[in-house]
């Protein structure tokens, strides 16, 4: 039984929300408020306004909303938003962002799909100049860093210019699984704060620079490697003549390690962190 099927049976008035996604099916928006009024008005959004249900109905509306997010057949992302602009706006730029989600709905494990939803309706409000960060704080809220992650990784454009074409690129192999694409996928996101990402915008001594500015971070906090990524010849061309620079070789605490394809390539490097002083043991008291 999928959610909407789940809903009308609790709440028979929304019959009618039946022929409202039929007619819209790539943005669907449910808004269950607390608010005693129905006042976000928009085609594709169907309100329940628990003010007009019995606590049973409510009861009966939680155990679903559990059952859903554990039933792996559905997608569903819950926004903590009373903004009338936000909610009717949702399903407008998830329409905008289509292409995107369609290309990773069976790609991605199914939380991360969700997450992106997300993600992508913050990078446009971002891109329209609009307050975003109290949403991302309650995603961050909800999922943990990981969203945190994938949200930068998304505002940034990564998965159009990196994720995307790494798929591609690792599908046309005949020895291609998916599993090695996910592999590289959760380095890419659990190790964002700690990566470089190069693009075509980047001068070679761009990329220099912004590789030892990382190193000096990531050393700060202890950190003692960082990844780097690009896709495209180009790209490639810029990261392998940048590990040859010496400035960056005497960084470094072993060689790197570098994994590549005809139009991709990431490197992992290691480094001595700086150690604190006042974890320096003094050997002459």
């Amino acid at each position: 039984m999928s959610l909407l099927d789940g809903l009308i049976k609790i709440f028979p008035g929304l019959k009618k929300a039946r022929a409202v996604f039929k007619s819209f099916s790539d943005n669907k928006t449910i808004v269950i408020n607390n608010n005693n009024t129905n006042n976000i008005k928009a085609k594709n959004v169907v309100n329940i306004n628990l003010k007009e249900y019995s606590p049973e109905q409510i009861e009966s509306l939680s155990k679903l909303i559990k059952k859903t997010f554990n039933d792996d057949r559905e997608e569903v992302l819950l926004i903590d938003e009373k903004s009338e602009e936000i909610v009717t706006s949702f399903g407008q730029k998830e329409h905008q962002n289509k292409d995107t989600l369609e290309f990773f709905r069976d790609k991605l494990p199914k939380e991360d799909l969700i997450i992106l939803r997300a993600a992508l309706f913050i990078k446009a409000l971002h891109e329209e100049n609009k307050p975003v960060g109290h949403l991302k704080y309650s995603l961050v809220g909800r999922y943990g860093q990981r969203a945190g992650n994938i949200t930068n990784l998304c505002t940034a454009g990564y998965y159009e210019s990196l994720i995307k074409p790494l798929y591609e690129e690792l599908s046309q192999s005949d020895t291609f699984t998916h599993q090695s694409f996910l592999d590289k996928y959760e380095v890419i996101v659990a190790q964002y704060p700690f990566a470089v990402f190069v693009n075509h915008m980047m001068s070679v001594q761009d990329v220099k620079n912004t590789i030892l500015s990382k190193i000096e971070l990531n050393k700060k906090y202890g950190v003692k490697f960082l990844t780097i990524h690009g896709i495209g010849f180009e790209n490639l061309e810029k990261i392998k003549e940048v590990l040859n620079d010496n400035e960056l070789l005497k960084e470094l605490a072993q060689s790197p390690e570098i994994e590549s394809g005809q139009n991709f390539i990431t490197v992992r490097i290691l480094f001595v962190p700086i150690v604190p002083s006042n974890t320096l043991t003094n050997k002459n008291p």
